[in-house]
């Protein structure tokens, strides 16, 4: 399955994430912004919608925005609980397909391991040069040559990253900045906003102080 890749080597420090943990690119991937809640396996089959109740994002109290709706009548996910739960229900729905054009990358020999981590996968350029037309109509019909071309595409920042984790691992240790500044957005490349396909993206960038258990 696809994964964003936050860090090119094995140590360091991420180019997007920062110091003290704030997000630093134009673009949240979805399953990040709806943190503390997450997709969890079923065991009858699917996904359940889930919190991780161990962040320090749940708390106990009135403080923060609640989990649940105010009512006596049966439980209902608050306003900002339910609009994370629709991006994890978007990306539920999506899984199934999303496998399979995965499946149809490796099948076709499109795949190859990362350098310097061979636990993981990247598109191959020279494969994907040599693909002849049965196979890009293979991958067509499959839904997959989107997912190629995101690839492939996806190369090019690489380079940018090893370098960037070079610059930031020599730098000295930033001085903490005040807590309104922590909640700032830094703007970053709108290269992957232009691959996003969440209408909501801009909207998650939102970040929230805590959340209830209300």
């Amino acid at each position: 399955m696809p994964h964003a890749l936050l860090r090119r080597g094995a140590q360091g420090h991420s180019a997007f994430v920062g110091r003290e943990g704030q997000w630093q690119a134009s673009w949240l991937p979805p399953r990040l912004s709806a943190w503390p809640f997450d997709l969890v396996a079923s065991p009858g089959g699917g996904h359940a919608f889930a919190v991780h109740e161990d962040s320090d994002l749940v708390v106990h109290g009135r403080a923060g925005h609640p989990i649940f709706a105010q009512g006596d009548g049966a439980p209902a996910l608050a306003p900002e609980t339910a609009r994370r739960a629709a991006i994890l229900k978007t990306q539920a729905e999506a899984l199934p397909a999303t496998a399979r054009a995965s499946a149809a990358l490796a099948d076709l020999g499109l795949l190859t391991e990362f350098d310097p981590n061979r636990s993981l996968l990247v598109t191959d350029p020279q494969a994907a040069a040599d693909l002849d037309e049965a196979g890009v109509v293979a991958l067509h019909r499959s839904g997959a040559l989107a997912l190629l071309h995101a690839g492939l595409v996806s190369h090019a920042h690489l380079a940018w990253m090893e370098k960037a984790e070079r610059l930031l691992t020599a730098a000295p240790p930033p001085r903490p900045s005040p807590a309104s500044d922590r909640q700032r957005i830094v703007p970053g490349s709108r290269f992957l906003a232009a691959l996003a396909a969440d209408p909501s993206a801009d909207e998650a960038l939102i970040q929230f102080s805590g959340l209830t258990r209300q």
